[in-house]
């Protein structure tokens, strides 16, 4: 089932077959944008790039743009209702796939940031609601 409760397993299982897709059969949570998702790392890290792999196949223009922000702090006891205060954003840079790209993935510089949150915001598809992520990657800051 591509939208059960284990997110994180499908998207950092390292296997592009497999996706998350926010309205696959009856799914869960919001079904129009703006859909948000939450990201714990579990203690600080430095962030300064995202890879995103769309779903496969017919499906891969589902997916189209996503903004990434660092937060202070987030609430997402209700996974469909995350809790946070604007005012804490920190913008870091938007993944957009131009309307027909076919290309299944992306790798985007973003700007710098410490952090233990990411707010991802998906604010447009390719088609209806419907976006389908297979991989999801964070990259820090070379040494």
């Amino acid at each position: 089932n591509p939208t059960g409760d284990n997110i994180q397993t499908l998207l950092q299982d390292g296997n592009s077959g497999t996706f998350w897709d926010n309205n696959w059969g009856g799914g869960y949570g919001v079904k129009t944008h703006t859909y948000e998702t939450a990201i714990d790392f579990g203690s600080t890290v430095t962030i300064s790039a995202v890879e995103l792999w769309r779903r496969a196949g017919n499906y891969v223009t589902d997916f189209r743009t996503m903004d990434v922000y660092a937060a202070t702090t987030l609430d997402y006891s209700n996974k469909e209702d995350i809790k946070y205060d604007k005012a804490d954003l920190t913008y870091l840079g938007t993944i957009d796939f131009a309307a027909g790209d076919k290309r299944a993935a992306q790798f985007m510089k973003l700007k710098p940031a410490t952090t233990q949150y990411l707010l991802l915001c998906t604010t447009r598809a390719g088609r209806n609601n419907c976006i389908g992520i297979a991989e999801l990657g964070f990259f820090s800051p070379a040494e």
